[in-house]
């Protein structure tokens, strides 16, 4: 039982570090939306995702390890042990260290889930910020100066327009 409590730990550790990379490529990306730098907001998207893939490799592997000690403790158990109920069938140092990392490790799932969520809100206000502009300049450009109930511009009298925003 010990390799798999080793494994566990490291597992835990390993998923401590994915979890800090992932809040800061969170924070990386809620800057470059900041500056509307769509450039670094795409491949902070495309590390955070490459964190989330790696994250869900390293859950999987959690989650046998934890079902393979469940069974090693209570051969009949009928679900795998949460890591508080594992650590209460350990001795000390080791239920120590299992619930240090264990409080760790919810404490970086929280940070994460707090980025996360500020990031997303940035995301949708820039997104909203954008489609107010081309709403705008659509309107600006085709001659319409009225907008439906809905707030979008009545398909009945628009116009088909292009302009260079370059020029």
């Amino acid at each position: 039982m010990d390799k798999q409590i080793n494994r566990l730990e490291d597992l835990l550790r390993k998923q401590i570090v994915m979890q800090e990379r992932l809040a800061s490529a969170l924070q990386s990306k809620l800057e470059a939306c900041r500056k509307a730098d769509r450039p670094r907001m795409v491949q902070m998207h495309e590390l955070e995702n490459k964190h989330l893939q790696e994250l869900a490799e390293l859950e999987k592997q959690r989650l046998v390890v934890v079902a393979e000690i469940t069974q090693l403790i209570d051969p009949q158990a009928q679900r795998p042990m949460r890591l508080r109920e594992l650590a209460e069938h350990l001795q000390e140092p080791t239920r120590g260290r299992l619930l240090v990392l264990r409080q760790q490790w919810e404490d970086k799932l929280k940070q994460v889930k707090r980025e996360s969520s500020i990031a997303r809100s940035a995301a949708e206000t820039m997104l909203r910020h954008m489609q107010g502009l081309v709403h705008t300049i659509t309107a600006a450009v085709s001659g319409i100066g009225t907008y439906s109930r809905t707030g979008a511009t009545p398909e009945a009298v628009a116009a088909v327009s292009t302009f260079s925003a370059t020029a």
